[in-house]
């Protein structure tokens, strides 16, 4: 996931549930840009993927495997927190093709996310987005 992708999913997600409060909307948007501001600098955008895999807007890359059920703080800014929760997952690699062995990985996934954003006037707002849920 980019993470303008994310500051737009964030921010989209907040905005809907603050729909009454035009304050928080600006508010949101504002801090969204804090989130895509890493990779406008760097012209690189700052990636998580797969069981995840962190891929920085400054070239840093790393796997992350996480204590199972914990949640682990991915962005924090003056006004706003984005936070995922890690899960164990079991799975096997290497399937696709006829000279791949198969290879069990005990990894993690992000599953859940959640979002504390604050207003220019204080007030709080909490999002939150589960994978495997409607």
């Amino acid at each position: 996931i980019a993470a303008a992708s994310i500051a737009e999913a964030v921010a989209s997600t907040a905005i809907a549930a603050a729909a009454s409060s035009r304050e928080a909307a600006t508010a949101l948007t504002i801090s969204a840009a804090d989130i895509a501001s890493t990779a406008i600098a760097t012209n690189v955008p700052a990636v998580i993927s797969g069981d995840p895999h962190f891929h920085g807007a400054h070239g840093d890359n790393f796997a992350f495997r996480g204590a199972n059920n914990t949640v682990y703080a991915l962005f924090s800014t003056q006004h706003l927190a984005l936070n995922g929760l890690f899960v164990p997952r079991t799975f096997t690699m290497g399937l696709s093709c006829p000279r791949c062995s198969p290879r069990t990985v005990h990894g993690s996934f992000i599953e859940a996310v959640y979002v504390l954003a604050r207003t220019a006037a204080e007030r709080v707002l909490r999002a939150e987005y589960r994978a495997y849920e409607p």
